[in-house]
């Protein structure tokens, strides 16, 4: 419900997700969950803090 009657399809959401988790979340030593735009929708940053420290960007990879 939340793309409907607007102009965005689910790419339009995915994108700004990936961008969301880029920019404040993933590959940041010290991530910015503060001035995430999203944090009241983000169980890490309200309950479980360590599913933003533990699983970043480089450790998925390396893991592949």
């Amino acid at each position: 419900t939340l793309l409907l009657d607007t102009k965005y399809g689910i790419s339009d959401l995915d994108d700004g997700l990936i961008n969301i988790g880029t920019k404040y979340c993933f590959n940041h030593n010290n991530p910015n969950c503060k001035e995430c735009p999203i944090k009241e929708f983000c169980l890490a940053y309200k309950k479980q803090k360590g599913l933003i420290k533990n699983y970043r960007t480089w450790i998925l990879i390396k893991g592949a």
